[in-house]
């Protein structure tokens, strides 16, 4: 399952509770941040996690990681696996009992220096005509959730892939793993996994609540 949480304004002043229900390990990932906004985009993400742990698999403990090559795995709950990402427009978490790599990004620019970075050679011929910002926004996405999924990270499959026919909304198959990519306003988000996720959507008033009632450390 993917959740989505995309409007994380009205969360800023509700910081004080969001961090009253993160995990010492977590709250020192967040006190790292230099910026308000990307500390309340952090907490929600690790909140999306333990929300999704207790309605989908009824664990309720505060989470734990360990990490190994850079993808975090809960300490106690080996079978579950999950995934993390937060812009400061929004955030996702993906779980599931098999592997996963999700992503969340704000609409970015299409710029010349920054296509060849993100795009292969064949998608930056083959995109040539259609190219946009929006495409390429959702270029990134799709290769980040497709680097996290194997753990490795984005910058090991940037120009070594080809999503040139992955432009619109939808569910894509590539080299064996399920591609599914969305967009909610300039918010695109993209999950990796072995085989089709549900996407939910959740409002900034419901998680909030939710929030509310989780235990704190």
């Amino acid at each position: 399952m993917l959740l989505v949480l995309d409007d994380l304004v009205p969360l800023q002043r509700e910081f004080p509770c969001l961090y009253s229900k993160l995990s010492p390990q977590r709250r020192e990932k967040v006190d790292r941040l230099r910026f308000a906004e990307d500390k309340v985009s952090s907490a929600c993400a690790f909140l999306l996690l333990r929300i999704l742990l207790a309605e989908e698999c009824q664990f309720f403990d505060m989470p734990v990681f360990d990490e190994k090559r850079g993808k975090p795995s809960l300490r106690v709950r080996t079978d579950i696996r999950f995934n993390l990402a937060h812009d400061r427009k929004g955030v996702v978490c993906a779980l599931s009992e098999c592997e996963v790599g999700a992503d969340i990004q704000d609409l970015i620019s299409c710029e010349k220096g920054l296509t060849e970075r993100i795009l292969s050679e064949c998608e930056r011929a083959t995109l040539a005509p259609v190219l946009s910002d929006a495409i390429l926004t959702r270029m990134w996405t799709l290769k980040e959730s497709f680097g996290k999924y194997g753990g490795e990270g984005v910058f090991e499959h940037l120009t070594d892939t080809d999503f040139s026919s992955m432009t619109e909304d939808g569910t894509y198959l590539y080299k064996g793993l399920t591609l599914q990519t969305g967009r909610k306003n300039d918010i695109f988000y993209a999950v990796c996994s072995e085989k089709v996720q549900e996407i939910a959507f959740i409002s900034s008033s419901e998680f909030l609540k939710k929030v509310r009632s989780l235990s704190e450390v």
